[in-house]
């Protein structure tokens, strides 16, 4: 079987070469005369093929939908795995060969696996770019989600399993240690009265250098007392890791071509080890570990 990364033109049988840095069609809007525009036909053509959502982007992946684009052949399954791909992804390195030979590799598993993308996997993390005021100031900071059922094991939801950013944006400091006296104990630790009441963004810096802080109940208190205020999300991007030997993250692909909506925007190869470490990496651990 002729595995190499292709799609169907939608009015030739012949196979056409899916490349990574190629646009399959421009859109845009036909100027009729100086006051009346009309817009192309592709516009909505784009529209149709455009995976508006991760409820499409799961229905396309499994085989439940097609893009328009695709003939209903013996092809057609994996011709609908390949156009989940951002055909502008970035190598990361590779060369265009070996994008293209891991893209394969990764659809030919799918099939040979019958591996299906349920939104409900706990394997799928969503990972959003945030805009807060903290004390009045605007601050960036990024949120982590994952899939959960509710205890009751009845429906889905989306819990929060991390928080990323509160050092670099002045809320938190990890590297600081403010003393104690050794001596305090012998007047009943009356010192702590000014310690809290007068320092108090010296609080964390009192804690032991063997305790680590855990940043998202500090986020979850500041938003409950008020000191956070949530503005916006400014992008997200899923991670999805339940696909044996690869770990894949889905974006928003805003363009007016066929090729736009939630696609795959980056593929990894990687054992089981290797997603360990891509998740350390995703909750910043490693840079969150204290050093004494």
């Amino acid at each position: 079987m002729d595995t190499s990364l292709s799609v169907h033109s939608p009015n030739k049988r012949t196979p056409m070469k899916l490349k990574f840095f190629i646009i399959l069609f421009i859109s845009g809007f036909t100027k009729i005369s100086a006051q009346i525009y009309f817009p192309d036909i592709s516009l909505s053509h784009n529209f149709q093929c455009q995976i508006k959502s991760l409820d499409e982007f799961q229905a396309r992946f499994n085989g439940i939908e097609s893009n328009l684009d695709i003939l209903d052949d013996s092809l057609s399954r994996r011709n609908n795995l390949l156009a989940l791909f951002d055909f502008d992804m970035k190598p990361d390195g590779l060369t265009t060969e070996e994008l293209t030979k891991n893209v394969n590799s990764f659809v030919d598993s799918v099939l040979n696996k019958n591996i299906a993308f349920h939104i409900s996997d706990a394997g799928l993390l969503a990972e959003c770019l945030c805009r807060i005021t903290y004390n009045g100031h605007a601050k960036k900071i990024t949120l982590l989600f994952q899939r959960e059922t509710t205890r009751d094991k009845q429906r889905h939801r989306w819990g929060i399993i991390g928080v990323k950013g509160l050092p670099e944006a002045g809320i938190i400091n990890l590297k600081r240690y403010y003393t104690i006296s050794p001596v305090e104990h012998e007047i009943h630790f009356m010192g702590l009265i000014d310690l809290f009441n007068e320092n108090s963004s010296h609080a964390m810096g009192y804690r032991s250098q063997q305790t680590r802080i855990d940043q998202l109940s500090v986020f979850l208190t500041l938003v409950q007392t008020g000191n956070i205020k949530f503005d916006l999300v400014e992008k997200q991007i899923f991670h999805y890791i339940d696909v044996p030997g690869y770990v894949f993250t889905i974006e928003e692909i805003t363009r007016n071509t066929t090729n736009s909506g939630w696609l795959i925007s980056s593929l990894i190869p990687c054992s089981e080890n290797d997603k360990l470490k891509y998740l350390d990496k995703l909750f910043d651990y490693e840079q969150i570990q204290e050093k004494h």
